[in-house]
């Protein structure tokens, strides 16, 4: 072989090296091209505890389960033996509880699901008692800032 030919060799060999490891360097992942998404919680809670107020500080409610588990894909929460309590205005407090619930992500309701069980007092008076294997709570919301943050 002549040098001409040796350098061009050399070029070849070189560039091809320089592809692989170019190559190499940017392949993604196999596993994140390949990942289907899955109906797995992406974050679970023990000894879950929420609480909502008012504008002007008072308790509307409080939410407590064992367990909380939040599924991204079906937009919800799932709550192990939850207990609500909700403060009316008029000094009633509503517990509702329940074996389990589901609690879509948009916070406006809770559905609670299985041997519920839902206790109404009114300045610690007994005002109903009621039980059922299903019920569903609208929560309330609180009221929209005025404008100007006012």
């Amino acid at each position: 072989m002549d040098r001409k030919h040796l350098v061009v060799m050399a070029a070849v060999i070189l560039f091809a090296a320089l592809l692989w490891w170019l190559s190499d360097l940017i392949r993604l992942p196999q596993t994140a091209v390949l990942r289907k998404p899955t109906d797995a919680p992406d974050y679970v809670m023990d000894k879950f505890h929420a609480t909502q107020t008012d504008r002007s500080g008072k308790m509307t409610y409080r939410l407590t389960a064992v367990q909380l588990k939040h599924y991204p894909l079906r937009h919800e929460s799932t709550l192990e033996q939850p207990v609500l309590i909700q403060y009316e205005r008029n000094g009633t407090v509503v517990t509702t509880r329940a074996d389990r619930a589901q609690l879509p992500d948009n916070g406006r309701e809770i559905h609670m699901l299985d041997h519920v069980h839902i206790v109404e007092r009114r300045k610690g008076r007994l005002i109903s008692d009621v039980t059922a294997q299903r019920t569903d709570v609208l929560l309330r919301q609180p009221a929209a800032a005025a404008p100007g943050g006012r």
